[in-house]
């Protein structure tokens, strides 16, 4: 078992790393776009250059989240009374903001609307929903046994949910000052929660093999 948890552990990994490489590769030679400015969907809408490239990703970002899912269960399954939650809530992102979100790329005449029946918007919104609620289920595994790791979940926590607000302002236009920051606010969340994801990732590595 504990092969199988490193196995999820370098998944988790290189499904953040890998994410970080294409994600920087296609908006580099995507001519015109502005990490910036715009969001990361535009890299993988039908008529971005990058389309197949991202399509494909995102069918693999899928297997690798789902391999750390279940090396994060088998890793802390004795540890903590949520590890099935926090083990579904990863598997749900990976499959809704990759595979699903993959499938369903959004048209560039939408991209820059909130259209609630598109499923992109469907599949992509409920992934980000089970990583912002992630660290809130994952802070009993640390509390009163790692004092570090309490207070790095609880940092991911707050400055998560807040950038996954400034994006959502900006996305729906509320504040016009926001606006041209929307793909910032995107990846500064992006940046938070797989940074956690790498941190709870070394972790399973470290983490003593379950005993049934």
């Amino acid at each position: 078992m504990s092969s199988i948890s490193r196995l999820g552990a370098v998944s988790g990994i290189l499904a953040c790393v890998g994410g970080f490489v294409v994600e920087t590769y296609a908006a580099s030679n995507y001519p015109g776009y502005s990490p910036i400015s715009q969001s990361i969907s535009r890299l993988g809408s039908l008529e971005s250059p990058l389309y197949y490239l991202i399509t494909g990703w995102s069918v693999v970002f899928t297997i690798l989240i789902t391999v750390f899912a279940y090396g994060f269960y088998t890793a802390f399954r004795n540890e903590f009374h949520r590890v099935k939650l926090a083990s579904f809530l990863i598997f749900i992102y990976g499959l809704g903001e990759g595979l699903v979100a993959g499938i369903f790329p959004m048209d560039t005449t939408v991209i820059d609307r909130i259209d609630l029946f598109d499923p992109h918007n469907i599949a992509s919104g409920i992934g980000v929903a089970s990583l912002v609620l992630f660290p809130f289920v994952v802070e009993p595994l640390f509390r009163g046994k790692d004092r570090k790791g309490a207070m790095y979940t609880l940092l991911v926590a707050v400055f998560g949910l807040l950038f996954f607000l400034l994006f959502l302002l900006a996305k729906f236009d509320y504040y016009p000052i926001l606006v041209p920051f929307k793909g910032l606010w995107q990846r500064l969340f992006q940046v938070i929660y797989y940074s956690y994801f790498m941190f709870i990732a070394i972790r399973m590595i470290k983490v003593r093999p379950a005993k049934n």
